[in-house]
C-alpha cells in the first residue's frame, strides 16, 4: 500500500472548527491497539487538535481513527505525533497515512465552509458538526448525553437501555447521516452507535451505570446533571473525571480490524437481550413455580427447607427453611413470596412482618420489587431481622449458587454461559 510521508509543519495548513470523534491507537502497526477516544474540534489536511481522556506528551507517537460524518469507513492515520500538550488537550501532526485516506481527507477539508486561526482552545463560536435535520450545526455527542440524562432523571429507578434509546430518538430525531448502518456492523444504526459511544465518559467519571440492559443515573450524576446545564461543560467535566481516574487502558483489536465500538454494542446488546429473556421467563412463571425456584435456591445455599406452601395456600408464608435438618436451632427462616408485578408497599411489609416471631428471620422476595419507603422501613428494623429480595437480587443469587442446584430444580430457570471479551470501553 502506498504511503504519504508528510513532515512538513502542519501549521503551513488552513484550519476549519470541527466536532469529530476519533479513536486512538497504539504506536505498533503489526498490533493494533486501541489507546481511548477523544474529541476532535480543530481539524486541517496535516493535523488536528483534540480532547483526549488519554494522557499524551510532545513527542509521542500514536495512530489515529477518524470518523467523518456521512462518510464510512473511518479515515485511518498510520502515526501522528504529539505536537504540544496541556493536559487534556493537545495538537497531532500527521505523519503517515496511506494515499488513499489522505485523498479522503483532502476532500472533506476542502469542503468545510471556513478557516479559522490557530488556537490551542476549543473555538468558542459555532463549530461544525453532524448535519442536522433542521440545518443547525450542533454538537452531537453533548446532545445526545444530556439528552440521555434529562430522560434517566424523570425514572430514578433506571429504564431499559432499548427505551432510553427510543425516548432520545422521540425527542430529537434521527440526522440523515444517522439512518445509515456502521461499516463494520450493518445491524447497528449510526444513531445507536453515536449515542452509545457518547455515553462511555459519563459510565467511567461515575455518573452512569449500565447493568443487565438498565441504564440508571448514579447521585453523582444527578448533581452533575443539576449543577452543570451547559452541555460541554458538563461533558469537560466527564472527560476530567475520566482523567483523573486513569479510566482508559489498551484495547486489542480484531484481526479483522473490527471497531471495537462496535464490539462493545454487540457486548451491551447481548446482555440486554438476554437479561430481557431472563426478566420475562422469570415474570411468566405461575406463583408455585417461583415458590420452588426460592426452594431450590435456599437449598442450594446449604438451607434445610421444611415446608413449601401448596398452590392456592393463603397463610401469610410459602416457604419455612432452617439452618440444620431437624430444625431444632434458630433462626428459623420465614419466606413469603410476591409474584405480582406491582411493588410492595410499607403496609404489604408490615403484613409480613406480623408472622415473624422473635427469632425468625425474615426473606420476603418481590419481583415487583419494593417501594423506598418499604425498602427503608426494613433497612430500619431493630426487632426483626429482614432481608427484601427483588427480581434482580434473585436472579444474581440463583447465577451464583446455579453449581449447587440439583439438576431437577435448573429446570425453573435454565441458565448456559456464553463468554464475550469484556470490551474495557
Amino acid at each position: 500500500m502506498q504511503q504519504t510521508d508528510m513532515r512538513p509543519d502542519s501549521r503551513r495548513y488552513p484550519r476549519y472548527p470541527v466536532s469529530l470523534m476519533a479513536s486512538l491507537l497504539k504506536d505498533d502497526w503489526l498490533h493494533e491497539q486501541l489507546l481511548g477516544h477523544s474529541d476532535v474540534y480543530d481539524l486541517s489536511v496535516r493535523g488536528c487538535q483534540i480532547f483526549s481522556e488519554i494522557a499524551l506528551e510532545p513527542g509521542n507517537f500514536v495512530g489515529l481513527r477518524l470518523t467523518l460524518p456521512l462518510q464510512e469507513p473511518p479515515v485511518r492515520v498510520n502515526l501522528a505525533s504529539v505536537r504540544w500538550s496541556t493536559g487534556e488537550q493537545c495538537g497531532l501532526e500527521f505523519r503517515v497515512m496511506a494515499s488513499k485516506d489522505q485523498e479522503r481527507l483532502n476532500q472533506f477539508v476542502t469542503s468545510l465552509p471556513s478557516e479559522v486561526s490557530h488556537k490551542r482552545n476549543p473555538p468558542s463560536g459555532t463549530v461544525l458538526s453532524f448535519p442536522s435535520t433542521s440545518g443547525t450545526p450542533a454538537k452531537r455527542p453533548e446532545e445526545l448525553v444530556r439528552k440521555v440524562f434529562e430522560v434517566l432523571t424523570c425514572h430514578p429507578g433506571g429504564l431499559p437501555a432499548k427505551e432510553v434509546v427510543r425516548k432520545v430518538e422521540e425527542s430529537l430525531g434521527v440526522m440523515d447521516c444517522e439512518k445509515r448502518s456502521s461499516w463494520s456492523n450493518q445491524g447497528l444504526r449510526q444513531f445507536e452507535k453515536l449515542l452509545r459511544i457518547s455515553t462511555i465518559t459519563p459510565v467511567k467519571a461515575g455518573w452512569l451505570i449500565k447493568s443487565k440492559g438498565r441504564w440508571l443515573l448514579t447521585e453523582q450524576g444527578k448533581q452533575a446533571y443539576h449543577d452543570l446545564s451547559d452541555p460541554e461543560q458538563f461533558a469537560q467535566e466527564a472527560r476530567r473525571l475520566c482523567s483523573r481516574c486513569g479510566a482508559s487502558r489498551p484495547q486489542a483489536m480484531s484481526e479483522e480490524g473490527e471497531d471495537p465500538l462496535d464490539a462493545l454494542h454487540t457486548y451491551e446488546e447481548a446482555e440486554e437481550t438476554a437479561w430481557a429473556e431472563v426478566e420475562r421467563h422469570l415474570r411468566a412463571m405461575s406463583p408455585h413455580d417461583v415458590h420452588a425456584l426460592v426452594a431450590a435456591l435456599l437449598r442450594a445455599m446449604g438451607y434445610h427447607v421444611s415446608w413449601v406452601a401448596r398452590p392456592g395456600q393463603e397463610m401469610g408464608i410459602d416457604i419455612v427453611a432452617h439452618r440444620d435438618p431437624l430444625a431444632v436451632n434458630v433462626p428459623r427462616v420465614k419466606v413469603q413470596v410476591k409474584h405480582q408485578t406491582d411493588s410492595v408497599t410499607v403496609d404489604g411489609l408490615r403484613s409480613f412482618m406480623a408472622v415473624l416471631g422473635e427469632q425468625d428471620v425474615g426473606l420476603l422476595v418481590a419481583l415487583g420489587g419494593f417501594t423506598e419507603d418499604a425498602a427503608n422501613e426494613a433497612r430500619m428494623q431493630e426487632k426483626r431481622n429482614m432481608t427484601l429480595l427483588d427480581l434482580e437480587q434473585l436472579f444474581d443469587l440463583w447465577l451464583e449458587h446455579y453449581a449447587n442446584v440439583p439438576e431437577p430444580d435448573k429446570r425453573l430457570l435454565p441458565l448456559k454461559p456464553v463468554y464475550y471479551l469484556a470490551p474495557s470501553t
